[in-house]
């Protein structure tokens, strides 16, 4: 079981393609031009847990709520800069599956 705050960082490039607009992307979109910067780009606080169902399966749960910073937050199509997010998933351990469903709210 796990508790606490996370916090994610991000290069100048992947929060352009992420969250920035060029010049011709604004153009067909009608969203202003925004250069993004890079560096803490969210904030948060998750709460996970795992459980042996056997030697070699587990489950796991994960709940956690986030905040865009940043570029990130003032993006022009950013709506909601804070997300409640949760994950269940079924792992087969030593081995190559992973099951997982992903739920935002």
């Amino acid at each position: 079981m796990f508790a606490g705050p996370s916090v994610t960082f991000a290069d100048r490039q992947h929060m352009q393609t992420t969250f920035g607009v060029n010049q011709s992307q604004a153009l067909a979109s009608g969203y202003r031009v925004f250069a993004a910067h890079g560096g803490m780009n969210a904030a948060g606080f998750g709460f996970s847990v795992t459980r042996f169902i056997s030697k070699r399966w587990l489950v796991n749960g994960n709940l956690a709520v986030n905040r865009l910073l940043g570029s990130a937050s003032d993006s022009p199509f950013t709506h909601e800069p804070q997300k409640l997010t949760g994950a269940k998933a079924l792992v087969l351990t030593g081995g190559a599956l992973a099951l997982s469903v992903v739920y935002s709210w």
